[in-house]
């Protein structure tokens, strides 16, 4: 049973290291601290967790949603005067 595991990722590996070796794709390292699927999978500290999400081009939408309250009240503040 254990065999069987084994041989599977070992297909799976000479296969994709088949494509690096006929030039169909270039691998290239990248140190763990700057892969960005570690921002789903792994508790982050905020700086890790900012740097992450902006290399994906992710906005922190809170910000976003306050401008907009802003924006609804002050819509129906001019909306009241202009009612008088």
């Amino acid at each position: 049973m254990f065999h069987a595991r084994t041989k599977h990722i070992k297909n799976k590996y000479h296969y994709n290291k088949s494509f690096a070796r006929d030039g169909v794709v270039e691998l290239h390292y990248l140190p763990t601290d700057e892969q960005v699927p570690n921002l789903l999978t792994k508790a982050l500290a905020n700086k890790k967790l900012e740097y992450l999400r902006d290399t994906l081009g992710l906005v922190d939408i809170s910000s976003l949603i306050e401008r907009k309250r802003s924006w609804i009240v002050l819509l129906f503040m001019c909306h009241a005067l202009h009612q008088d």
